[in-house]
């Protein structure tokens, strides 16, 4: 009974496989079901002997000039360079297609698919292609024909090399030549008529018709540009892509990533993060739009599989680490690749080009850019809240290249189309379809594949501390998008070539040590004057470098009262032990000196009084302290607190009498904040080593509420709980790390 289930199953399975490939072959059919050139069969007179090199030359002057005009024809999406009939300015998301060469018009691509409306347009907009048709007036077909009938009489060149040689001739006219394309399955065959007479001496020779068959399959490389197309039209998947990478290179909050799509804050005590729209453009254009090159396209040659399930789908599949690649597409089977396709190389590529951005939200005001800010009103030391919702409008080029390497006989081929990116208030542009859209996990370069590593150097790390050797220290080395794991035994090392590459050193209970640099596998050390500068590493030479050791030291924290003293608000100057239901969290978090200094994790910690001092494990540097004071509720002495109600006088108004109106109490039941401190604190090697070494722990100062709870009014907890930042810049003393 079971194997008669199985059996079953995998006959459904079958019959899905077949009808998947019936519905596959359908499509490709009915796309290359166009009208074709009729391919007469042609009888050539045979030729004497005396003028095949005649023939010979016709021929070869045809199969290069036809080669010439179809690689001419990929560099520029389907057009001539002498004939580009779209618009490229030096604004590519303003244009037509974009520049490969900024100051070069002739280096443009067409868009296959653009939005044609102004960038800020919001209603009525359009979208464009300029994807030129294979076969029929103004296509790729009609361009071939048109190249070689232009340029075959310059290479022909009046038959000069064999008017040398003795021989004469009669040229047809211009009326008299003509040209015909057919791009086929598998081949271009191109049809040229060019009637002329050849003489040597008493002989002569007739010639009318050539056909020559070029042996690149444009067909193919034409149908898989228009795959990559329809998918990146039905799914959006670069848009997606990079709305994920914002995504990820948003969080966690903080001023030096960037603007996050959604965000929020609570509670006081909470850093309040802004951005400059200036900044958060160029970061974009430098951060995010280099991702655009780790698309790649299953299951293309250079396809490279990072660790995900592939799907098999006909989309662009990103293996990223913090995506889920799961559930990516409503049916990714019903879009599979052919496997004709399985040489092709695929590339997307967005090189500095100039883009459209802005970001628009409640909390962006000319270039600045922040949080939107809500209180809870009667209680806002502990309803604080921000919101950060951004909404992001992006538009930029990408260049896709498609390779074909058996093209030619194995001198290979490129094809080159632009795809226009488009993203509004965070989501795609939808140029077709129904809208449907989805976002794939991130591809692989070739950066890590062990053949491209070249340079062999030796590694010493050492202590920065003790001067020590540190054994078993681990190196990546790569651009931002990727990074390689570099084998280091004994010291030894083996590096791809890479300019301006990241160079990363790493080992448990040290600072990682990352340091620019570019690698040069053609240099000679001893005599290449390149390998003298210390950004560039070439092959044997020796990597010398310092790792910062963290160091475990001890904390505590006093707390310093703000209390009314003869009538007026003053700190007690002699700090005291925090009570027994008072507890502090203490988050330190390291702040760079230089944007390329490494990312270090905030350190956090939980201190009451009858735990005595705890342990933290901290890196030399400056940091950020972040205290909150808290006072737990409920107790076991109390289970609320109640702030009092507070008296003030109504004015009654022209007519009628000033009143004095009491408000009601506050019971408050849960933990409360009743102070902490905010400040800077640069902690030396030195500093942290001698705390280590006599055992002592590091004292941090808080300033504090009076905390009696007797006849407690709200304006006398938060003149001190609320005002955390204020207090701790205007007293310092009371904040004191000792």
């Amino acid at each position: 009974m079971l194997l008669q289930a199985r059996r079953a199953q995998v006959t459904l399975f079958i019959i899905i496989g077949i009808l998947l490939l019936i519905s596959i072959g359908l499509v490709l059919y009915s796309t290359q079901q166009t009208a074709r050139v009729d391919v007469p069969e042609i009888f050539r007179e045979e030729t004497p002997v005396l003028f095949q090199p005649v023939r010979s030359f016709v021929d070869n002057c045809i199969s290069s000039t036809g080669e010439a005009g179809i690689k001419n024809l990929g560099e520029h999406g389907g057009y001539l360079s002498s004939d580009l009939s779209f618009s490229a300015t030096a604004e590519p998301t303003e244009s037509e297609g974009v520049r490969t060469l900024t100051n070069e018009p002739a280096s443009a691509v067409p868009y296959w698919i653009h939005f044609a409306s102004t960038n800020t347009c919001r209603q009525n907009c359009n979208c464009a292609s300029e994807k030129p048709p294979l076969k029929g007036p103004n296509s790729i077909e009609s361009r071939i024909s048109e190249y070689v009938e232009r340029q075959l009489p310059s290479c022909i060149d009046n038959f000069n090399i064999f008017r040398s040689q003795g021989f004469d001739f009669q040229l047809p006219s211009d009326a008299d030549i003509s040209v015909d394309t057919d791009i086929g399955e598998n081949d271009v065959t191109i049809f040229v008529t060019y009637p002329f007479q050849a003489r040597k001496e008493e002989q002569k020779q007739d010639f009318g018709q050539s056909v020559i068959r070029l042996p690149v399959n444009l067909n193919r490389t034409y149908g898989l540009a228009e795959l990559i197309l329809n998918t990146q039209q039905n799914y959006s998947i670069i848009e997606k892509w990079t709305t994920s990478i914002i995504s990820t290179l948003s969080l966690p909050l903080d001023r030096n990533r960037l603007p996050p799509m959604s965000a929020s804050q609570f509670g006081p005590g909470s850093r309040e993060e802004r951005w400059s729209k200036q900044q958060v453009t160029e970061k974009f254009q430098r951060d995010v739009l280099p991702y655009t090159s780790l698309l790649q396209v299953y299951p293309l040659h250079n396809y490279r599989d990072r660790g995900s399930t592939p799907l098999q789908a006909a989309t662009f599949l990103i293996h990223n680490p913090f995506l889920n690649p799961a559930n990516l597409l409503p049916n990714p089977q019903s879009l599979q690749f052919d496997a004709q396709f399985a040489n092709y190389d695929a590339n997307f590529n967005y090189i500095d080009w100039p883009i459209y951005f802005d970001i628009t939200g409640r909390g962006v005001e000319g270039d600045s850019i922040g949080p939107e800010t809500i209180s809870s009103g009667f209680f806002p030391l502990i309803g604080i809240s921000r919101r950060y919702n951004f909404y992001y409008d992006a538009s930029f080029p990408v260049v896709v290249q498609l390779y074909d390497p058996d093209a030619f006989n194995s001198r290979g081929y490129k094809f080159y189309f632009g795809l226009e990116a488009n993203v509004r208030d965070n989501k795609p542009i939808n140029c077709t379809g129904s809208g449907r859209v989805s976002s794939y996990p991130p591809v692989a370069t070739n950066l890590c594949r062990p053949a491209v590593a070249c340079a062999d150097v030796r590694i010493e790390a050492t202590d920065a501390k003790t001067a020590s050797i540190i054994d078993d220290v681990a190196v990546s080395y790569g651009i931002e998008a990727e990074q390689c794991s570099i084998s280091s035994t004994d010291g030894a090392a083996n590096l791809p070539s890479v300019a301006g590459g990241t160079l990363s050193f790493s080992k448990e209970g040290y600072v990682t040590n990352t340091t620019r640099a570019t690698v040069l596998c053609d240099a000679n050390r001893a005599i290449d004057a390149r390998c003298e500068d210390p950004s560039v590493i070439c092959s044997g030479e020796t990597l010398r470098v310092e790792l910062e050791p963290y160091r475990t030291v001890k904390v505590m924290v006093e707390k310093a009262r703000h209390m009314r003293i003869d009538g007026s608000w003053q700190f007690d100057w002699i700090k005291v032990p925090l009570e027994q239901y008072d507890y502090a969290m203490i988050q330190l978090q390291h702040l760079k000196d230089d944007p390329s200094d490494p990312d270090l994790d905030p350190v956090f910690a939980l201190y009451n009084d009858s735990t005595g001092p705890v342990e933290i494990s901290i890196a030399p540097g400056n940091y950020q302290i972040d205290i909150d004071l808290m006072y737990q509720l409920p107790n076991a002495e109390r289970t609320n607190v109640v702030f009092q109600g507070q008296t003030y006088k109504k004015d009654g108004g022209v007519f009628g009498d000033d009143v004095r109106v009491t408000t009601e109490p506050i019971p408050y039941d849960s933990d409360m904040q009743i102070g902490g401190a905010y400040r800077t604190f640069r902690f030396s090697p030195e500093f942290l080593d001698d705390r280590a070494r006599v055992d002592t722990p590091i004292q941090f100062g808080v300033i504090a509420s009076p905390q009696t709870f007797d006849n407690l009014y709200t304006d006398d907890h938060i003149r001190t709980a609320g005002k955390k930042e204020e207090f701790s810049s205007d007293h310092p003393g009371e904040v004191s790390i000792e």
